[in-house]
């Protein structure tokens, strides 16, 4: 997110100028989700990130909430970008589909990891 970077590569293929001139007017910049944050040159590009990506997941984790909606499963917590379910034993063979809530954003699929287990410490990676 450096502005000072030499690495015009990453620049161009990232489209940052382009990016930055649509959502930062100099003094503030405008997220897709209608945040509007105070930002010099130096930290607009990566508060655009952030937030956004903050929103993208806060958002997938209200789906999956909307989703469980009548059922013993809940989301139980949120940390950092990762969403823990309490999931009931008969609410396993929804599992798929609550990840592809959780992948498909406004910005396309994005790719997910799952993990399991019967308590929060125990969980392993799941395929």
């Amino acid at each position: 997110y450096n502005p000072d970077a030499r690495d015009k590569a990453s620049s161009n293929v990232y489209r940052t100028k382009e990016i930055l001139k649509r959502h930062w007017d100099g003094q503030v910049v405008k997220t897709p989700f209608h945040r509007v944050i105070q930002a010099d040159r130096r930290h607009a590009l990566n508060y655009l990130i952030q937030s956004t990506s903050s929103d993208v997941f806060l958002d997938r984790a209200y789906a999956i909430h909307s989703a469980l909606k009548g059922r013993r499963s809940f989301v139980s917590m949120l940390i950092h970008d990762s969403v823990v379910l309490d999931i009931a034993e008969e609410d396993m063979k929804i599992l798929k589909n609550i990840v592809d809530i959780f992948s498909d954003t406004r910005y396309g699929k994005y790719k997910v990891g799952v993990n399991a287990g019967k308590s929060f410490g125990d969980m392993r990676r799941i395929r």
